[in-house]
């Protein structure tokens, strides 16, 4: 048996065992079209790495060994936004940061440096803030439905977030952080909707520049919109 049929064989079995719930060896087989004997070799080394679980009757699951490989999976949208984020990062030389909505917060899942300027931006991954702030958060905001509650509090905030709407984007300066100015637009992803935001974020004294990446901020976030939209099965995608 080769080596790349062998894993081929393995991840068959484990997708199988994630759609079915539980299997025992000669479901396995009958569903997957291969022998017994090859399944029971997956089996054995899949649950001596913790990756499937035995259970009653002879039946076996996926395991917690699976736990710790998709922990350190990176957001969904980060694999797809990677070439749209080395794009702006090349055209604008000004750090990039993908943010994506969790709850009332942003979070920065993903990050690009810019080019080695005596100043630079540092952004951590994972870093937290709520929606309501920063242009990342905002450019996410005004394109959901919670919008509405929060305008309600705040009448500022509301002509803001119906800036945005009308824009397409958005700045900030020193919302954050002291003397940082933000650029970012929002991504939609069609029926999907608002996904994240992309952001370009450069120290106030380079704020005159950031203009002049506007165009290409709005075009990688359409075609990063339009390209996760498709992947989840939908068309269209962009910002208004």
């Amino acid at each position: 048996m080769e080596t790349a049929q062998t894993a081929d064989y393995a991840l068959r079995v484990l997708i199988e065992l994630e759609n079915h719930d539980s299997r025992t060896i000669a479901e396995l087989s009958d569903s997957l079209d291969i022998s017994r004997s090859v399944v029971q070799r997956m089996i054995t080394t899949l649950h001596g790495r913790a990756m499937v679980v035995k259970r009653d009757e002879g039946r076996y699951s996926l395991g917690p060994g699976l736990i710790g490989l998709g922990s350190n999976l990176p957001h969904e949208l980060v694999i797809v936004a990677r070439p749209y984020m080395r794009e702006l990062t090349t055209s604008s030389r000004e750090m990039v940061a993908l943010t994506v909505p969790d709850g009332d917060e942003a979070v920065i899942v993903a990050r690009r440096k810019g080019s080695n300027w005596p100043l630079r931006v540092e952004y951590e991954i994972g870093f937290r803030h709520p929606l309501s702030l920063g242009g990342d958060g905002l450019a996410i905001l005004a394109f959901q439905e919670r919008s509405e509650e929060a305008e309600q509090l705040s009448p500022h905030l509301a002509e803001v977030l119906a800036d945005v709407r009308q824009r397409g984007y958005v700045s900030t300066s020193g919302e954050l952080r002291e003397h940082l100015v933000c650029l970012a637009a929002p991504i939609l992803a069609g029926p999907l909707g608002v996904v994240g935001s992309l952001a370009i974020v450069v120290p106030s004294e380079r704020a005159e520049q950031l203009n002049n990446s506007l165009d290409e901020l709005l075009l990688q976030t359409t075609r990063l919109g339009a390209e996760y939209a498709q992947a989840h099965g939908h068309s269209g995608g962009g910002n208004s």
